[in-house]
């Protein structure tokens, strides 16, 4: 803006430094965030010239093409890349923020900390695990099996019993496996 001056009808006015001519300073004419240089107008004239400028012009459209989406995929492998590094680089530290961060939920929540397992607690948890899940999997199997019997059974045209009807019901039950999980934890 090269001068400034108060119009009583409208106000301040500011003189933009290329069309030199005076307009009242609000968003209307003005765009604060590129400056007070210049006003919308000549900003939009500017940027037409600018584009018609790089349309025309053959190193800049060559230099347009290098960001374009040919590229795009050698960059997203460069960016893939320094990623995978950065992360190597800063694994330990990002490892140790969350364990704090989890530390300080647990503690926030009312947990209390507990001791670090030794190998021996290690090997006996991995222990009751596989014999929870061998229980709930032996069920499975068990269930699966029944269900291969009455559909041989259905096969053949044999009656079915309210035993049998009622097992194919259940083996059915998408919530059967969920509940009976449950059941074992």
């Amino acid at each position: 803006m090269q001068g400034v001056r108060f119009r009583e009808d409208v106000g301040f006015e500011g003189q933009c430094d290329y069309c030199l001519e005076y307009w009242p300073i609000d968003q209307e004419f003005w765009y604060p965030k590129h400056g007070m240089r210049a006003c919308r107008g000549c900003l939009r004239e500017m940027k037409k010239t600018k584009l018609a400028v790089r349309r025309l012009d053959p190193e800049k459209r060559a230099r347009d093409r290098e960001g374009s989406y040919e590229n795009r995929e050698l960059k997203k492998d460069m960016y893939r890349e320094a990623q995978q590094a950065w992360y190597v680089r800063n694994r330990e530290r990002l490892l140790a923020e969350k364990r704090a961060k989890y530390r300080a939920e647990r503690e926030a929540a009312g947990h209390k900390p507990s001791a670090p397992l030794t190998p021996e607690d290690r090997v006996e948890r991995l222990r009751a695990a596989r014999a929870k899940y061998h229980e709930l999997n032996r069920e499975k199997r068990n269930m699966a099996n029944r269900l291969r019997y009455i559909e041989q059974k259905l096969a053949r045209g044999a009656h079915l019993t309210e035993r049998d009807k009622a097992d194919r019901a259940r083996a059915y039950n998408r919530d059967w496996m969920r509940r009976k999980r449950a059941e074992v934890t």
